[in-house]
């Protein structure tokens, strides 16, 4: 109909790989982050992946900071899903329940 829809969260997938190595933090298994895709639909461009760099990159070298960067990105994008199907969820859809319920129960006046 000619109208642009406008996305606001960027489209994030991560690829994880569960270590078995020990981190004092999270004793036990954790799940380390390989590679994530990030696509953003406003802007027309290719969908990009971002992957660690090397063991031996500084932190102060771009291919690290693209990589810490695109982390920060996924985990921001990743809560603005979730917190949008939580606000829908608990707010919308739940009180769409009662509202039609009183639609149909209560007399009108």
């Amino acid at each position: 109909t000619g109208t642009t829809e406008t996305w606001y969260v960027v489209q994030a997938d991560c690829l994880l790989f569960q270590s078995n190595r020990e981190d004092p933090c999270h004793p036990g298994k954790s799940f380390v982050p390989v590679l994530i895709r990030l696509e953003n639909k406003n802007d027309g461009e290719k969908q990009t992946w971002w992957h660690p760099a090397e063991n031996d990159t500084s932190m102060t070298d771009p291919k690290y900071l693209s990589w810490l960067l695109a982390k920060m990105y996924f985990r921001c994008a990743d809560w603005g899903i979730y917190s949008i199907g939580t606000h829908y969820a608990r707010a919308h859809a739940m009180n769409e329940v009662f509202a039609s319920s009183m639609y149909r129960n209560l007399p009108s006046a």
